[in-house]
């Protein structure tokens, strides 16, 4: 437990505006600071405060709180990480939504080094970000398809490529271009274009539906779609199935021909040092075969290999 020599040091650590505990290797609590108490005390108002120390972190406060999401078994792995000494430190932010509030908070642990303390100790500490994170949810919505914008995706792919590096598993990203878009809005004008625009949204919007998705518009009539936790092979049937779906849509712009969208497909197991936009390239690349390939297809990128699907795949 915390000895004489800490004394000092965690009645600064009291004062300050950040939820922070100390806890030991297990995970289990010996100090909690005035913010902490605090935060849990506005939750459970009608509850009495329970006795921290001795209390674990996984069955009690922020962690225990979340659910069984990926982003929230990323927060948890984490931690686990630094208490058993293969990282030296651990940072993210995540959701943390009760009842009828949306929360997001940064978590942060660090070991304690040169503490006086006899045993491997740590510093856990929340900082609440709610207010910048519903104000960049403002900022990063495109207002035509009311999907995610491009200012959100470097975010969003960052935190997913880092999760996939702890925990091993495949991400993909999917880019989506709508084909002879600019005859359809040429023919049937902007407003027309807009309502096609709104309706391809739609039907991509159905594959983002876990915490490690997300669909964007990339910009003009060209989407990108995040998968974590996703192989090459499952990324290409949520193309597929993608593909399909549009062209039930029958989003005709004549006589010569309908809306249908080519897709170019990336997806990788990243290990640390690899960087995140490597799978934006590679998806890029496989966009710009299948658009010269005849448009209406997929393909799938990896070194050296491309691999093609489709009605007019030969």
């Amino acid at each position: 437990m915390i000895g004489d020599r800490s004394h000092f040091s965690l009645a600064a650590v009291d004062a300050l505006e950040e939820q922070i505990a100390v806890i030991d290797q297990q995970g289990l609590i010996c100090f909690v600071n005035r913010t902490w108490r605090s935060f849990w005390q506005r939750q459970t108002p009608a509850e009495p405060l329970p006795e921290w120390p001795g209390l674990s972190v996984y069955k009690v406060g922020v962690i225990a709180e979340l659910g069984d999401d990926a982003h929230s078994e990323a927060v948890r792995e984490g931690v686990r990480t630094v208490l058993h000494g293969e990282e030296d430190f651990f940072e993210a932010e995540f959701p943390w939504h009760a009842e009828r509030e949306r929360h997001w908070f940064s978590v942060r642990i660090v070991a304690l080094v040169e503490s006086g303390l006899r045993d491997p100790h740590f510093l856990l500490s929340y900082r609440e970000v709610t207010h910048r994170y519903l104000a960049n949810e403002q900022s990063a919505v495109d207002a035509l398809t009311g999907l995610a914008n491009a200012r959100r995706l470097s975010e969003f792919l960052y935190f997913e490529w880092q999760r996939c590096i702890r925990s091993g598993h495949w991400i993909s990203l999917l880019e989506i271009d709508i084909d002879h878009f600019s005859v359809f809005n040429h023919k049937q004008g902007p407003l027309e274009g807009d309502h096609a625009l709104c309706e391809i949204s739609q039907v991509l919007r159905r594959s983002a539906r876990r915490p490690s998705d997300l669909l964007i518009r990339w910009g003009g009539d060209r989407f990108i779609l995040v998968l974590g936790d996703t192989t090459q092979s499952q990324a290409m049937q949520v193309a597929e199935a993608l593909r399909l779906s549009i062209r039930k849509l029958q989003l005709d712009y004549g006589e010569t021909g309908q809306l249908t969208i080519s897709v170019g497909v990336a997806s990788h197991q990243p290990v640390k040092g690899e960087i995140e936009t490597l799978l934006i390239e590679r998806a890029e690349k496989a966009l710009l075969v299948a658009k010269q390939g005849g448009r209406d297809r997929i393909d799938f990128y990896r070194p050296g290999v491309v691999t093609r699907i489709g009605e007019d795949a030969v």
